[in-house]
């Protein structure tokens, strides 16, 4: 269990520091305005899986693990119709907050970049969920899935 959270904390650290280290890109939003659904609005974490040679591990919103419920909020990421973003963790320890910009890379991904202008990680979109992937070295793989918050 410990190198799990060890492992969640590592992405975490990773996802974080990838807003902070690369370049920005153009904030313009490409996304088709026929569209029904739109990309802006408020998403949840979902779920967050590991996987390694020897093991494979999902944590779900709403489900125990550890001895505690994993709550949709543990993982926030707003974005807003100014292209601008804000995106709160608090899995596993102390709340961090990120702010920056997104961009629309087509219908189906955006990036985030952070305010500093840092290029940042890019999430698939399919319908209400957006998707990151990310592979520390060759046998590990790490997913996170956050999922649009129902307006009511």
């Amino acid at each position: 269990m410990k190198k799990f959270i060890a492992s969640v904390l590592t992405f975490l650290t990773f996802f974080c520091l990838c807003l902070f280290t690369a370049c920005s890109h153009s904030t313009t939003d490409d996304s088709s305005s026929d569209s029904a659904f739109t990309i802006t609005g408020t998403y949840q974490f979902h779920s967050f899986a590991r996987q390694t040679p020897d093991d494979y591990q999902i944590i779900h919103a709403g489900v125990e693990y550890e001895g505690k419920i994993v709550p949709a909020d543990a993982w926030l990421l707003t974005l807003r119709e100014d292209n601008t973003f804000v995106m709160e963790i608090s899995m596993f320890g102390s709340p961090d907050s990120t702010e920056g910009v997104w961009s629309s890379m087509g219908q189906d991904k955006i990036e985030l970049s952070s305010a500093e202008g840092k290029e940042g990680l890019v999430f698939l979109i399919e319908g209400d969920l957006i998707n990151c992937s990310y592979a520390p070295n060759s046998t590990d793989f790490y997913h996170i899935t956050l999922k649009k918050a129902q307006t009511p």
